[in-house]
This record gives C-alpha cells, sequence and structure tokens, in this order.
C-alpha cells in the first residue's frame, strides 16, 4: 500500500480521505491496511483488469517533450516518417526516438533511461513511449494531492462577489478598474453537470494538449528550465486523476505539476459552445462573432484550462491590454490580485505591451530581499468556487492556483473602455514587424 493524498473515499469502508492507494493499480484507496486486507478478494479483479487496460491503452501512445534531445544517445536507426519510428519502436520495445531536422532517431535505451538523459535541445523532440512511463510511474510513492489550502496573504483584500449586474453597472467597473467575481455568469450552461473530466477523456481522448510545469512562459527566465510536453487528452486526464501516467513520471519536482493551459478547441469542435458561453450575461465584448474574417480571432480568444491541484499561474497581466474574465467549471481556484497601479513596486519585466507584463515575485512565498518594493503592493485575494467568474480589468496583475483539481473557461476580450489602447498597441506592433529586418535562417 503507498501513501496517497486526501479527498477520497474508502473502496472498502467509504470513510473519506482515505490515505492510501493500492500499491499495483494506484487507482483505488483504502483508508487503512485493513480495509485494504479485507476488501481483496474483490478488488484483485479489478485490479488486474486496471492494470491490463491501461498497459493496452497506453501500448501505442506517445508523448512528446518539446525543445528536447536525450544526451548521450544511442542510436537504433534512422526514419524519415515518424510513423514508421514509431511502428519500429514498438517492434524492437523501444522506448522512444528523438525528431530533429525532419528525421526520427531511434534511440535504444528505456523510456525511464531516456528521461534521465533529457537536456534542451532546440528545434528537437523527444518522443516517448507512454506505456513504458506508466508503468515508472506505478513505483513512485505518492499521488498528487486533491485538496490544498488557501494561502493566506497579510492584509489581502478582498475581491466582491456579485450577481445579477447590469452591463452599465460592469462597464462602470471596467472604467474604475475595478475587480469583481460573478456568482450567477453559468446559469443555463450544461458543462456545469456535463463537462466532467471523465467525460473529456471519453470524448476528446485523442486532442493533443500542450502542458508545462511553468505556466504561463516567462520569456526572460524560463528557457532550458521549463519542460513542455504534449500529450493526449487521455493521457492528461489520468494525471490530473492520479492514476498511473507518463504524465506522473515526467514531473521533475512535487512543485512543479503540469498545467494544459493553451487548449483552444472552439474553432475544431463549435458544438462546445452550446455547453458554455463565450459571453456573460453583463459583459460588454466587442469582437466579432460569426463566420467573417474574424471567426479564427474570436475563438482564439477563449480557452479551457486543465489541471490537478497546485497548478500555477505565476504573476503577470494579460497581453495587448485585454480584459480577462475565468470562470471555475470545475473546482476551486485561488486569485492573489494586484492594481495596475503596482506594476513597478512588483518588479515586473520592461517589456512591451503586446507581450503582456510578468513579475518573478511569488505572492505565495513573498521574497522581500529579492523584490524589496513589493511591501509596498497591495494584495486582492479570492478564492473562485465552481460556477463563479472572476472578471479581471486590463492590466490586472493575477496570480492563480488550483486548490482542487480544475476546469477554467478563460476569455480574453474589448470593448469601449479598453479598445483603444488594444488596438494602439495592436498598431505599434505591427508598424515593428514590419520595419524589422528578416531573420536569418540558422
Amino acid at each position: 500500500m503507498s501513501g496517497a493524498a486526501a479527498g477520497s473515499r474508502c473502496a472498502h469502508c467509504s470513510r473519506l480521505d482515505a490515505a492510501f492507494s493500492c500499491s499495483r493499480c494506484r487507482c483505488t484507496r483504502f483508508c487503512s491496511p485493513e480495509c485494504q486486507r479485507l476488501a481483496w478478494p474483490a478488488h484483485k479483479v479489478h485490479c488486474g483488469q486496471t492494470i491490463q487496460s491501461t498497459a493496452q491503452q497506453g501500448a501505442e501512445e506517445w508523448v512528446k517533450i518539446v525543445g528536447t534531445d536525450a544526451f548521450p544517445g544511442a542510436d537504433a536507426g534512422k526514419f524519415a516518417d515518424v510513423e514508421a519510428a514509431k511502428r519500429e519502436c514498438l517492434r524492437l520495445g523501444l522506448g522512444g526516438f528523438v525528431t530533429w531536422g525532419g528525421a526520427a532517431f531511434l534511440r535504444r535505451q528505456p523510456a525511464p533511461e531516456l528521461v534521465a538523459a533529457a537536456r534542451p535541445a532546440q528545434g528537437a523532440t523527444l518522443w516517448l513511449s507512454v506505456a513504458q512511463l506508466t508503468e515508472l510511474s506505478r513505483a513512485r510513492a505518492a499521488l498528487l494531492p486533491t485538496q490544498l489550502p488557501e494561502v493566506i496573504v497579510d492584509g489581502a483584500r478582498l475581491v466582491q462577489k456579485c450577481s445579477g449586474l447590469s452591463e452599465d453597472e460592469m462597464t462602470d467597473r471596467f472604467r474604475k478598474s475595478v475587480p469583481v467575481v460573478l456568482t450567477d455568469s453559468q446559469e443555463g450552461w450544461p458543462a456545469r453537470e456535463k463537462w466532467t473530466f471523465k467525460w473529456l477523456s471519453d470524448n476528446f481522448g485523442d486532442e493533443e494538449m500542450p502542458c508545462s510545469d511553468l505556466a504561463p512562459f516567462f520569456k526572460q527566465s524560463d528557457r532550458g528550465k521549463i519542460r513542455t510536453v504534449k500529450a493526449s487528452m487521455r493521457e492528461f486526464v489520468n494525471y490530473v486523476q492520479g492514476q498511473p501516467s507518463a504524465l506522473r513520471s515526467l514531473q521533475t519536482h512535487d512543485e512543479r505539476v503540469f498545467y494544459a493551459n493553451g487548449w483552444a478547441p472552439f474553432l475544431e469542435h463549435p458544438e462546445l459552445l452550446k455547453d458554455v458561453s463565450d459571453r456573460l450575461y453583463c459583459v460588454q465584448d466587442s469582437i466579432p462573432r460569426g463566420d467573417g474574417p474574424g471567426k479564427i480571432f474570436n475563438a482564439s480568444l477563449t480557452k479551457v484550462f486543465l489541471g490537478p491541484a497546485g497548478t500555477v499561474s505565476r504573476l503577470h497581466h494579460d497581453t495587448y491590454a485585454t480584459h480577462v474574465w475565468l470562470s471555475q467549471i470545475r473546482g476551486r481556484k485561488q486569485f492573489i490580485c494586484y492594481s495596475p497601479e503596482d506594476t513597478e513596486n512588483l518588479h515586473s519585466h520592461p517589456l512591451d505591451e503586446f507581450d503582456g507584463r510578468t513579475s518573478l515575485f511569488d505572492p505565495s512565498a513573498p521574497d522581500y530581499e529579492a523584490f524589496p518594493l513589493a511591501r509596498r503592493a497591495r494584495a486582492y485575494s479570492v478564492v473562485v468556487e465552481e460556477g463563479e467568474t472572476v472578471v479581471l480589468p486590463a492590466r490586472w496583475w493575477h496570480w492563480a492556483k488550483s486548490l482542487t483539481p480544475s476546469v477554467t473557461l478563460m476569455r480574453n476580450f474589448v470593448n469601449e473602455t479598453n479598445l483603444r489602447d488594444h488596438f494602439e498597441i495592436r498598431q505599434r506592433v505591427e508598424a515593428e514587424r514590419q520595419t524589422a529586418p528578416p531573420r536569418r535562417k540558422s
């Protein structure tokens, strides 16, 4: 029996906060060794089926670590076609291969050794066998936590929670730069009942999910440190739910869990908008809808974020002076926010507005020696519960942490209160692109 996080019922006595998992299948939890012993005659059948099902499911599945190679590499052949490389890996029982320069290079090492040898390599992608990494994950001592406590920020002010706001009242908040949490924004959304992790896995299991252990990407500091992986939705949901998974084997530190914060499904799957809305009832949104030339742009502004408890979105404000709302369809998420007036106090990296602004100051573990001006910053803190939506005006800084496994719908947008700023930035960026010298090919 392996130690695990609290939050599930014992499979034998149904007691809450079963703190141990079966060491074979890693999927079933018990509150004590005694309960596991008593449940074993019935559980052993399910246990074996779970292991067999997981192995069959992962036998022909792969995860990709972006910008990565394994050094030194023990080559086992070169292929011009990725599918041919996959077939040969399966035939020979190899752990993976590397793609670079339009070719695939097979590696003789098993997948766990390739992970241990992984190093940053621009332009390369390390492909790894899900089946081999899943077996490795069974040996890990602990599952991911399912519940985390709220971060206490000294002196933090609350973000007001409201319902029934009119569009004029909401627009006034944008003009005055005042954030708010709407408690009634998801009324009538089928996703409130429908969008479980199991439903997402069953219906979008083959969808490729980019996920990273640092989010969002900070280009000033993350190169060579971030691990970005592309995995199927099915594999990512296994990871979130604490089942054996390749992603658990790729996690480098308990505090750096993988966060899928780049899924923008609404262009390819417009039917999902029957379950949610990309507009809130009281929020003016000036981005055109419909099938016109702005269709792709509009769809790109609405994303779905998924992750286990512990996913962190580091301190930043969003790009192009856009407003943003984030709606909790599943789980609880804490937001620690700062007004645009605190930009200097947060030791912001001096980037142009089109890239957004970022800060390495961590409000959950403040280091005032490294960031002395942050003592002056006035934090706001709020836990957004399942069914609620936080709305942040343009240039509001925010740090967020999932306190439970979480599904969040996010929308960037503009309206009459930030339209001028938004288009001034876009015009400046476009002018800079047109006058910039062409990039040299390496």
